[in-house]
C-alpha cells in the first residue's frame, strides 16, 4: 500500500507546546457505495458525467445485495420445511412402531417407542428455539434496555486521530 504524502497546504496546523510539537490528523470513515457530495462535485469537475456513471453502479450493487439476501432467505425456508417434514415422518414412524410393538405383545418396549420419538423431537425443537432466542437477544436489544446502554450509531462526522511528532 502506497503512503500518501500531504502537501504543506493539506497538513493540519501545528501547535507548539511545552517543548514538543503536536500534530492532529483528521480522517473520515464512510460506509456505503456513494461518495460524499463534495467528492461527487470534485469528480464532476474532473470528468463531466462521472457521478452519472457511479450512481448506476451503486444501484446495481444494492440490487445484487437484495437478490442475494432474498435467495438466502428462500434457501433457509426450504431447509426448514424439509426439517419439519423429516421430523413429522420420524415421529410418525416412532408412533407406528410403538403401536405395533404393543399390539404384538411388547407393551413396555412399545410404550418407550411411542414416547421416545416425540420426546426427542420436542427436545430438539426446544433446543433450537432456545438457541434462536439467545442469538436474537445478542444481536437486538430487548425492550427493557435503556437508551443509554444502546450502542451509538456512527454519525459520519469523521474519526479524529491525534499523535505526537
Amino acid at each position: 500500500m502506497k503512503k500518501q504524502q500531504l502537501r504543506p497546504a493539506d497538513r493540519p496546523p501545528r501547535t507548539e507546546g511545552a517543548g514538543h510539537a503536536t500534530e492532529t490528523a483528521v480522517a473520515r470513515l464512510l460506509c456505503g457505495p456513494l461518495p460524499t457530495a463534495e467528492e461527487a462535485a470534485s469528480y464532476e469537475g474532473l470528468l463531466s458525467g462521472a457521478f452519472d456513471r457511479i450512481l448506476p453502479i451503486a444501484e446495481q450493487g444494492a440490487e445484487h445485495q437484495r437478490a442475494l439476501e432474498l435467495k438466502s432467505l428462500h434457501s433457509r425456508l426450504r431447509w426448514e420445511q424439509r426439517a419439519q417434514w423429516t421430523a413429522f415422518v420420524v415421529a410418525l414412524v416412532g408412533i407406528l412402531v410403538g403401536t405395533l410393538l404393543v399390539i404384538v405383545g411388547y407393551p413396555l418396549e412399545g410404550l418407550v417407542a411411542l414416547l421416545a420419538a416425540p420426546a426427542v423431537l420436542a427436545g430438539v425443537l426446544f433446543r433450537q428455539w432456545r438457541q434462536q432466542d439467545l442469538s436474537s437477544s445478542k444481536s437486538w436489544p430487548n425492550a427493557s434496555t435503556t437508551k443509554s446502554s444502546l450502542p451509538s450509531r456512527p454519525t459520519g462526522s469523521g474519526l479524529e486521530i491525534s499523535g505526537n511528532d
